[in-house]
């Protein structure tokens, strides 16, 4: 799997946007982020956010973190929340290894991606 891209529903009780999101899956990340245009689909306002510095591989990006928003991705049949959600302008969406470890289990192999849940 060249970009391991993960379909996700991401939601906020009644809140959500009109389409999946494409997720590229980075286990090397934290935490999870969505493009900071979301955030209104998603019923953010920023007041439900807090502006911090965010540090990857590429360098450092300003943008807006929501802990703890009750924001959840439906990945196949699975609700998995998102206890730190990174928006941030323009940003492609990755699905971190926060809203998966613990939670369920990643096999991948050159062909496809399989999540179970862990029990």
């Amino acid at each position: 799997i060249p970009y391991p891209f993960i379909p996700v529903f991401v939601s906020r009780g009644a809140h959500r946007p009109p389409e999946l999101t494409q997720m590229l899956l980075d286990t090397g990340a934290d935490c999870s982020i969505l493009p900071l245009e979301d955030a209104a689909g998603l019923g953010l306002r920023s007041s439900d956010m807090v502006l911090q510095r965010t540090v990857g591989i590429g360098g450092s990006v300003t943008g807006w973190s929501a802990k703890n928003a009750g924001i959840v991705g439906r990945i196949g049949i699975y609700d998995v929340p998102f206890p730190e959600l990174q928006l941030i302008r323009n940003a492609l969406p990755i699905l971190g290894r926060d809203a998966l470890f613990g939670r369920l289990e990643l096999k991948m192999n050159r062909d496809e991606i399989e999540l179970r849940e862990i029990h």
